[in-house]
């Protein structure tokens, strides 16, 4: 591993981008099966999840609600830069913000996304 400077990172061409432009994200390296990420986005993401591996969070800029579906329902954490969130291996999370927001990033699993407006059922 090496250090990486996250504002240069984000000086460079994003890794991917939606669609609609509302989501940018950069990828530095891998990590175990997941990998390091930096993105910057507004808007309400996919629900996301990473079977078999942790995520850790840390809110760079602005303001975002994460909803995380767990085994007792959903639950909001409301972040502010500075705050780090770890969301549980196999939990169902959405990433939603009123205004641009950045965040850093660890995931130890593959992502899967899923499309709509509540999380795939459980499984």
């Amino acid at each position: 591993m090496r250090p990486f400077d996250l504002v240069e990172i984000l000086k460079s061409k994003p890794d991917w981008t939606s669609d609609d432009g509302q989501s940018q994200f950069w990828v530095p390296a891998p990590f175990n099966q997941g990998q390091l990420w930096i993105g910057h986005f507004r808007g309400a993401g996919p629900w996301t999840r990473h079977a078999g591996g942790d995520a850790l969070m840390h809110q760079l800029s602005g303001r975002a609600e994460i909803t995380m579906h767990g085994a007792d329902g959903p639950v909001i954490a409301t972040m502010i830069p500075g705050q780090v969130l770890k969301v549980p291996a196999d939990t169902w999370y959405r990433v939603h913000t009123a205004d641009w927001a950045a965040q850093y990033g660890v995931t130890t699993a593959p992502t899967e996304h899923a499309p709509g407006d509540e999380p795939p059922a459980a499984e």
